[in-house]
């Protein structure tokens, strides 16, 4: 850790973490495109391999040749970029050879810390490299007892790690490598200050890399007390979001979202989707009434069990079902293959949610596609995670139930022309239709339709905004310009001189101030006729008053209400009264109930005695 470390509230830019970096002899001038050409040993080329990797990534690039030089790195990356191995793979190169805990790295969730560690495992199981995940909810006999036995490399959430610390088991320990993983998910989790205090634990000498998938100002106020001289590999989110990724929203209405996610899911190749809710219980909904509707379906959320929710996800990833809804929780670094499709049943609350929840497909180079579901209401907010993430979004239209079936319907045929025909079953089906004197096409036809009947959408014909009120809610004309009224901070389509007629101070004719007789004239000029009913009477017409709306709205008002009650008066006189109950053996009314006796000293409120007042005491 630095000496002249910045306050905790210092701001800083990503810009400023890149202008202290230092050019050094031993850094890269061109990012190598092979694993081999970084001089990694033979024994993690062939881990790299067995987990198979092919090629490194962007982040792997720019990264790698830094940190086997021995360098600080701070590094803005998506979880499936490649990130891990990024980092591992040099880390388990500097440590070849040493004795001890050597390389240590802080995750936020219990599943990244599973991910993680298991990657570490395939990554360096050629070269000797032990390493164990240490989270919450494990068995603190079973953690010691691997310290005991020794380990390489530990991952391990900042929670347990701090109970570790505390417990004195690693009072002797010094890693050679720290990282600091999903920075920003530690910030949302409120872990940073517990990451401060494990690098205070550990003063080093160490190398220290902190990956994050966006950078706040608190994380990079963190960067700027652990790392010293540090690489700035970061990039814009725009860079950070795969471009394998298809991104697309659609405009609807409120009460539309289950018809418009269920209509989606049939008319887009689903192979293996997530759907990301704001809070559990609309996760627990959604995800009951999708299996309602026949759609093979589990649901994960932070109400759950530690081992509830490790099922679940090895359920998921055996592809034991085809569809998960849950909350951001699954959106922290899990990593799970040939998702096809995730869907945002409702806005993120900010724009890194949105490039977390979209970093779980199009991983390790493979496609993907982002939809995302959005009323009037939030599309100036999506366009701020626009604006901020970089993104590309195709603004779609969600296809009708007829254009769904249709889609069905050519896809089936298409499936039926490359298919097999199989000749016995294809003379049955003959034997059948001529004993049952019926047309083998009618047959087929009626199977088709039995078959394409079984649709899970029970939504309208049309789903979402379209035609003229999508044009209104994507292009809002400024309130000045609805339906020809001023709105607030528009020009007047009057002048005042106009609605309010001309006055004394207005005449051009007038130089001199007005003088008190003009005043009088001017309001004789002004006042209004007097009708006949206020001659007969001798009332002044300067005086009269209309009453205001509000008067006569609560003069209605009252009349309705008197109304009401001499109907209420009136139901109330004409219903015949209510016979009494009978009285039950032993019962009482309350004015006839007997006195209970008084128990020896008892006193009634009003009869006790008063206590006698002890020296010095006042009422």
């Amino acid at each position: 850790m630095t000496d002249n470390a910045p306050a905790d509230d210092a701001i800083s830019t990503p810009d400023e973490l890149a202008a202290t970096a230092v050019p050094s002899e031993d850094t890269p001038e061109s990012p190598a495109n092979s694993f081999a050409s970084f001089g990694l040993g033979a024994d993690l080329l062939r881990g790299i391999t067995e987990a198979g990797f092919s090629e490194p990534t962007l982040i792997q690039q720019k990264s790698i040749p830094y940190l086997l030089a021995g360098r600080d790195l701070i590094g803005q990356a998506l979880t499936g970029s490649g990130k891990t191995a990024a980092y591992a793979l040099p880390a388990m190169e500097l440590i070849r050879g040493k004795q001890g805990l050597q390389f240590l790295v802080l995750v936020p969730t219990r599943e990244l810390a599973a991910q993680v560690s298991s990657e570490i495992f395939k990554l360096g199981q050629f070269a000797g490299i032990r390493t164990a995940a240490f989270t919450g909810g494990q068995s603190y006999n079973r953690q010691e007892q691997l310290l005991r036995q020794g380990l390489n490399a530990l991952v391990a959430t900042p929670g347990r790690l701090i109970d570790l610390m505390k417990s004195g088991h690693f009072k002797a320990v010094n890693p050679a490598v720290m990282v600091v993983d999903e920075a920003d998910e530690m910030l949302d989790m409120g872990f940073l200050e517990d990451v401060k205090v494990i690098f205070e634990q550990f003063p080093g000498p160490h190398q220290t890399m902190l990956f994050s998938a966006t950078l706040p100002k608190q994380v990079v106020a963190l960067a700027q007390k652990i790392l010293q001289n540090p690489v700035d590999i970061t990039t814009a989110i725009s860079e950070a979001t795969n471009n394998d990724i298809e991104q697309h929203n659609f405009v609807i209405e409120e009460h539309e979202r289950v018809n418009a996610c269920i209509r989606l899911i049939d008319s887009e190749e689903v192979s293996k989707a997530m759907i990301f809710c704001r809070t559990r219980e609309e996760t627990d909904a959604l995800n009951i009434l999708l299996g309602g509707r026949g759609y093979n379906v589990n649901c994960l959320h932070g109400d759950m069990e530690q081992a509830q929710r490790s099922r679940v996800m090895s359920a998921f990833r055996r592809n034991d079902f085809d569809i998960l809804v849950a909350t951001d929780v699954a959106a922290r670094g899990l990593d799970v293959e040939d998702v096809s499709h995730v869907f945002n049943f409702h806005l993120p609350f900010d724009s890194r949610g949105y490039v977390h929840r979209i970093g779980r497909t199009g991983r390790a180079g493979k496609s993907g596609k982002a939809i995302t579901l959005v009323t009037p209401r939030e599309l100036r907010q999506l366009e701020a995670i626009k604006r901020t993430v970089g993104a590309e979004m195709q603004l779609g239209l969600i296809p009708t139930r007829k254009e769904v079936y249709n889609q069905r319907l050519q896809k089936l045929f298409g499936e039926l022309f490359v298919s097999d025909l199989n000749p016995s079953l294809y003379n049955q089906v003959l034997e059948i239709s001529q004993g049952q004197d019926q047309d083998p096409l009618v047959l087929f036809t009626k199977l088709l339709t039995r078959f394409l009947s079984g649709n899970n959408d029970q939504g309208p014909e049309q789903i979402g905004l379209t035609g003229d009120r999508l044009d209104r809610a994507l292009n809002k004309r400024p309130r000045f310009e609805r339906d020809g009224r001023p709105g607030r901070g528009a020009p007047r389509s009057r002048s005042s001189f106009e609605r309010r007629g001309p006055s004394r101070t207005d005449r051009p004719d007038r130089e001199e101030p007005p003088r008190r007789n003009d005043f009088k004239r001017d309001a004789e000029f002004r006042r209004p006729p007097q009708t006949d009913a206020e001659t007969a009477a001798g009332q002044d017409p300067g005086t009269r008053k209309s009453p205001s709306t509000r008067s006569k709205n609560l003069e209605g008002l009252s009349r309705a209400i008197r109304i009401a009650e001499e109907i209420d008066r009136q139901r109330q006189s004409t219903r015949p009264p209510r016979p009494e109950r009978p009285r039950r053996e032993g019962e009482y009314r309350s004015a006839e109930r007997p006195e209970r006796p008084r128990r020896e000293g008892e006193y009634r409120s009003a009869e006790r005695p008063e206590r006698p007042r002890r020296e010095g005491e006042y009422r």
